[in-house]
């Protein structure tokens, strides 16, 4: 269903390029202007289905990644599909529960557990304090800084591992 859905997008999104013959520039003025609303209208359905295709992309190899990051459970088509809904929906508590869940069903398997990692890091930071948050978001504007962007992730990785106690976890390094 889903490479179904997928196929139906990109072929509504392919631009015909087709050279204009010379009977199609003889048209008359008003055949011109309902050619130019309906290039305007297929114009604006390309931009649609192309956000819906980014989209789809997200979701896939980043927000509700499976492990080979070429999967994707069909309940996430329908966000994409209808973009009013999408808009409406809490991406950041959707990604939350996601994660959450897929590390409660793999307490004892990590390296099976699908979802967003990167989601990880803020809310690291966030939990343990170890890390402040960048300058910019103490001050009135930065109120309005999204949450994933109000902390340097490369100082959050430092501290994580400033933390962790390397000899009380068993390292495995596959190659």
């Amino acid at each position: 269903m889903i490479v179904k859905a997928i196929l139906k997008i990109l072929k509504r999104t392919l631009i015909n390029v087709k050279k204009k013959s010379d009977e199609d520039s003889l048209q008359s003025v008003g055949d011109q202007s309902h050619e130019d609303s309906q290039e305007s209208e297929e114009d604006e359905e390309d931009a649609e289905d192309l956000v819906r295709l980014i989209c789809l992309f997200m979701c896939t190899s980043l927000f509700f990644t499976t492990k080979d990051a070429n999967a994707l459970t069909e309940k996430y088509i329908g966000f994409v599909l209808d973009l009013e809904k999408a808009k409406n929906i809490s991406w950041p508590d959707l990604i939350h529960s996601h994660l959450e869940r897929e590390l409660n069903e793999n307490e004892e398997t990590v390296e099976h557990t699908n979802g967003c990692a990167v989601y990880l890091l803020p809310w690291f930071a966030e939990h343990t304090h170890l890390v402040q948050p960048m300058p910019i978001v103490t001050e009135p504007e930065g109120m309005y800084v999204p949450r994933v962007a109000r902390w340097n992730h490369t100082k959050i990785c430092t501290e994580f591992l400033k933390d962790i106690d390397l000899f009380e976890y068993e390292v495995n390094i596959r190659y």
